[in-house]
Parts: structure tokens; C-alpha cells; sequence
């Protein structure tokens, strides 16, 4: 007999042996159990977790002779054998990709009326739907939605949102997600342990984070690493044939950006080129590696259910989440990103990677040159000078209120400082509310870190008739400033002026250039656009910032 792939014979047979969809199989399950099987069903999700795996155990359910009161096929009865064997006439695969016109649905069409030669029931699975044509979809609605009583079309897909809502609205949906890398890791552990494999822990989990998801492919990677290194396989071979930077490596680069060490960081980068490891996968592996310390520095140790890693690697993760202040690692992260979507379009991808590392590296301990008290004070950089950690507010996700990323038990740190008396209302002055900024700025982070973000970037340049005016850089986008404006965030950032002042003022954003000197008091001042109520209630609705308005001749 012919050698068969790993990810087909350790195919699951049962509802039981499916990985990580429970939520799938248990209603499949009772479906079955209950008498209460649909005519249609769609399969959607990412490749390799499952679909037709599960579209071919739930044709065997259907027809299975000798289940008995257990909703998985007893894959015993002839039934079950033909369709394992891919014999049966009754249930029928239907590639659509490439059988996608009108034509062959309208031959299916003719032959769905007609009663299973063998089985209970017909069966016809279609894969990659989304592939047919749209003269497809419309030949196959009627019959998708009253077929005949012996029918059963189950449908599987990769990208459901190509497919009509006409045909979505007549199937149950199930929705499969990507496993995780501890789920991946188990099953492999279990068919190493099958078929004889000697494979280290580490070795698995290496294989398990390269498979993103997918456990297909990760059987796919392990029939790989037999074929190169037989029976046995080491860490080293496994790196070797699948071109992956080990965890360790990742851990000492976190380290390296932690601690601000280029030189460290460069010499790691050149380890990588002289192994031979493209630089483009050692960059994700390496983001991959550092959200996840953002993940288990947010949510703490715990917590560890969004931390998608091999239990093997939570300790090196743990150390890099430690070194890394809860400020820089989505900074990094931001940086690093947009390094990513550049390489694409590289002719020197290594030297892109180095200049990134050497910036974060070299990031945050240059002062300033423009309002460096300022910076000082906020650690944060000016508004003049946008840097990664502004970039990286463009890549926050919007999240109600959350725990501040950088905090530390209070008898780890230095006694704070006893804050300054907030002046009284009638006499508060630019000059105050400068001096107190950073405050206003923490109570804006532990309330609202997304509008802390935005809110770093700007300075307080002016102050009157109960306004205050906060200037951003020219560099900033429209849509970063025009957030500011909103209702919400704006009265998380009047709330916190209030708290901390205890002066009710009212926001307004403006960019650096654009703000004129403020005239003498004596002068009459004219209405600005922006205090029009309507223009007012145009910002708060979409947001944005006012360009310039001009009376129609």
C-alpha cells in the first residue's frame, strides 16, 4: 500500500476526535442524537480546522446503520465503510473551485431528485462554495432551499463573504476558528506518541506556532521534519528544515529592545542571516512572540486564555512582559508592524529590519528639542516630533476603560510626590495648567488609555473665557485630531481637567501653525468658526477639524 500523508490518516472519524470546535460538534451531535438534521449546512472558517473533516463525519452520521442511540458513525458498518473509502454513490464531493459554472449545478440539480441508491440519506459536500458564479448560486437556491426529503448539501468555504445572503440565509452556519497552539501541540503529542515519533516538547511547540491555526498544516510540518530527519527529531533539525527562529532567540531580541541595546539586537539579526533564516519570517515570528507579552502583561499571569503559545514558552514570555514597560511594547509593536508591511516592497529587507531595531533601541533617551520641560515631565515625546509611540495610538484597538498596561504594586515604586493644590477657578492660568499636565494625562490613561494615546500628543497652548486650546503637530493625522473633537472622548478629557484643576473648561484642538496670537483683551473678538453651534455639532458627530469656511459670492 501506498504511504499516506500524516494529516490524512490521523483525519478524525468521529465528532470526538475533532480538535477545538466544540461548539460545532456538540450541536451536530445533538442534531443528530435528536432526529433534527437540517437539509443545508455551511462550513466557514480558515484552512486546515476542520471543514471537511467535519462535512464527511456528518454524511457517515447520517447514514450510518449501526450507531444506535450514539450520534458519531460507527465506522463499522458498510455504510461508513464505503464512504471512508470514498466508494460511496450516495455522497458525492464537489469541488467547486473548479466546477463552477451554471452547467454543472444545473446537472446537480437534475440528480438531487433522485432517491440514494445505498443509503439513507444523499449527500452532496461542496467545497470552496464561494468559487461559483453567480449564474451558479442563482441555479442552486431553489433547490437549496425545498429539496427533497433525502437530500443533505453541506457547504464549506474559506471567505463566506463572497457568498450571496440569499444562499447564507438557507443554511445553518458554523463559523470554525483557528486552534490554539497549546490544542495544536497536544494533538501532535498524541500522534508522536502513535506512531513511535521521538519528538522533544519543544520541538512540537516550535512546530505548533509555525502552523498558525491550522492543524493541517501542522501535520503537514511534521511529516516534513520525518521526512528530513526520520524517526527522531531534534530542535536543531526542526529549525533548520523549517527556517524558524527558536524562542530563546526571540526572548534575548525582547530583551535587547528592553534594555535599549542595539548593538545586542544587531548582532542577533546577523546570527538569523548567517543561519540562513528569511528575515521577513523572523520579523513576525519576532511579533508574534512580543504580543503575546503584551497579552500576558495585560491581562497578568492569571489570566492566560488570549496568550495563544506553547506552555513551553510562558516563562520566556514572562520574563520579556517583565523587562518591557506597559508604555513601549505597543510602541515597538506599532514599529515593527509598519516595518513588516515595508519589506514587501524592499530590495534590502535586512537593512530595513536593522534600521527599526537601531530606532527603538536608540528611542526616548535623546531629549527633545522643542518643549523639553514638557516632555520631561509627561514622558512622552513632544507633539513637533512624532515618534512610534505616537504611531502606535493609530493601532490601538477602540476598548472601553482597562487597566493601566504599566501597573506596578504600590510598595514596589518611589513615594509619590504630594501633588500640587489646584488654584481656584476664577484664577487659574495657562501657566497652572502646564505644570499640572502631566496629572491630567495620568487621570486620562488609568479612564481611558485610548484617549490617554491621543491625548500625549498634543501641548496646552491657550487658555481663555473658560476654553482651553490644545495644539498637535502638523504631522498628525486628520483623523487622530478630528478623535479629539468627539463627544465622548472630549468629556473624558474635560472630566479629567476638572478633576484635577477643579476648573470646568471646555476642549478645543487645533493644529501647530494654524492657532493665531491671541488678541488684546480690549478688542472685540469675533465668533470663530468652530464655536458656530453648528459647525460645533458637525465636529462632534463625525469629527475632524475645521479647514477653512468661506461665504458662498
Amino acid at each position: 500500500m501506498s504511504y499516506v500523508a500524516l494529516y490524512r490518516e490521523w483525519r478524525p472519524q468521529t465528532f470526538a476526535e475533532v480538535v477545538g470546535q466544540e461548539h460545532i460538534t456538540r450541536t451536530l451531535q445533538n442534531a443528530v442524537r435528536l432526529g433534527r438534521l437540517g437539509h443545508a449546512y455551511l462550513l466557514a472558517g480558515p484552512r486546515g480546522t476542520g471543514k471537511t473533516s467535519v462535512a464527511k463525519i456528518l454524511a457517515k452520521a447520517a447514514n450510518c446503520t449501526e450507531r444506535g442511540d450514539s450520534p458519531d458513525p460507527c465506522n463499522q458498518c458498510p455504510s461508513c465503510g464505503r464512504i471512508n473509502s470514498g466508494a460511496s454513490v450516495d455522497v458525492l464531493e464537489i469541488d467547486a473551485a473548479s466546477n463552477r459554472g451554471i452547467d454543472e449545478i444545473r446537472e446537480l440539480r437534475d440528480k438531487v431528485k433522485y432517491a440514494p441508491a445505498e443509503s439513507k440519506r444523499k449527500v452532496y459536500i461542496i467545497d470552496e462554495v464561494h468559487m461559483l458564479t453567480n449564474e451558479a448560486f442563482n441555479a442552486l437556491l431553489k433547490t437549496l432551499e425545498e429539496p427533497p426529503g433525502h437530500a443533505l448539501f453541506i457547504l464549506a468555504t474559506t471567505d463566506p463573504q463572497k457568498i450571496p445572503l440569499t444562499v447564507l440565509s438557507r443554511c445553518q452556519r458554523f463559523d470554525f476558528h483557528r486552534l490554539s497552539a497549546a490544542q495544536i501541540q497536544a494533538r501532535l503529542e498524541e500522534v508522536a506518541g502513535k506512531g513511535k515519533l521521538q519528538v522533544d516538547e519543544r520541538t512540537l511547540a516550535l512546530v505548533a506556532r509555525a502552523a498558525e491555526g491550522g492543524l493541517r498544516d501542522a501535520l503537514s510540518l511534521l511529516d516534513q521534519l520525518v521526512a528530513f530527519c526520520g524517526n527522531t527529531i531534534q530542535l536543531e533539525d526542526a529549525l533548520a528544515a523549517l527556517g524558524l527562529a527558536p524562542s530563546e532567540l526571540l526572548a534575548d531580541m525582547a530583551l535587547a529592545l528592553a534594555r535599549r541595546d542595539a548593538t545586542t539586537a544587531l548582532r542577533l539579526v546577523d546570527q538569523v542571516m548567517r543561519q540562513g533564516k528569511d528575515i521577513r519570517q523572523f520579523l513576525r515570528d519576532l511579533m508574534g512572540f512580543l504580543r503575546n507579552a503584551l497579552l500576558l502583561q495585560v491581562c497578568g499571569d492569571g489570566d492566560q486564555s488570549l496568550v495563544d503559545a506553547a506552555p513551553a514558552d510562558l516563562g520566556l514570555l514572562g520574563q520579556a512582559a517583565g523587562e518591557l514597560s506597559g508604555d513601549r511594547l505597543p510602541a515597538i509593536l506599532a514599529t515593527l508592524a509598519e516595518t513588516e508591511s515595508e519589506l514587501k516592497w524592499s530590495s534590502q529587507p535586512r537593512l530595513l529590519v536593522e534600521l527599526a531595531l537601531v530606532k527603538l533601541c536608540s528611542q526616548a533617551a535623546q531629549p527633545q528639542p522643542a518643549m523639553q520641560s514638557l516632555a520631561e515631565t509627561t514622558a512622552q515625546p513632544a507633539a513637533s516630533k512624532p515618534t512610534a509611540v505616537q504611531s502606535a495610538g493609530k493601532h490601538q484597538p477602540a476598548a472601553g476603560p482597562k487597566p493601566s498596561l504599566d501597573r506596578k504594586p504600590a510598595e514596589s515604586g518611589p513615594t509619590p510626590e504630594a501633588p500640587t493644590p489646584a488654584p481656584p477657578p476664577g484664577e487659574l492660568t495657562l501657566e497652572a495648567v502646564v505644570a499640572r499636565w502631566p496629572e491630567v494625562l495620568r487621570y486620562a490613561k488609568e479612564s481611558r488609555p485610548l484617549v490617554y494615546q491621543m491625548l500625549s500628543k498634543g501641548i496646552p497652548v491657550r487658555l481663555e473665557q473658560g476654553r482651553l486650546y490644545i495644539q498637535f503637530a502638523k504631522g498628525l493625522s486628520t483623523y487622530d485630531r478630528g478623535q479629539m473633537s468627539r463627544g465622548e472622548r472630549r468629556a473624558v478629557v474635560e472630566e479629567a481637567v476638572s478633576t484635577v484643576l477643579g476648573a470646568s473648561l471646555s476642549l478645543a484642538a487645533v493644529v501647530e501653525g494654524s492657532e493665531p496670537s491671541p488678541r488684546p483683551r480690549s478688542e472685540p473678538q469675533p465668533v470663530a468658526p468652530q464655536e458656530d453651534p453648528a459647525v460645533k455639532r458637525v465636529l462632534d458627530f463625525f469629527g475632524g477639524e475645521v479647514v477653512e469656511i468661506r461665504k458662498d459670492s
